[in-house]
């Protein structure tokens, strides 16, 4: 799968990469938000760091397939140990 990321808005692209691989990892960011886990200052910042990662594409194919069925996300995620800590709560 080729994928051009250049005809995205980059940081609407990076607020849905970070929605989406939240929740290929079974993380609701809305319901996060709404219990109080997370703040949306917290989650800015994940959009923020998602918008430096140069790892978009295979961001974007590793959810498009299901998430390999792995049971963690991609190491290279910058968000991956705060996704996953949500997770784990």
């Amino acid at each position: 799968m080729n994928i051009d990321m250049t005809q995205f808005d980059q940081t609407g692209c990076h607020f849905w990469l970070t929605q989406g691989m939240a929740r290929t990892a079974g993380v609701n960011i809305g319901e996060e938000i709404a219990l109080g886990r997370l703040t949306i200052e917290d989650f800015g910042g994940m959009v923020s760091r998602c918008e430096k990662c140069e790892r978009s594409e295979p961001c974007v194919r590793w959810m498009a397939e299901g998430g390999k069925g792995a049971p963690d996300i991609p190491g290279y995620c910058l968000n991956h140990e705060i996704i996953e800590a949500l997770r784990d709560r």
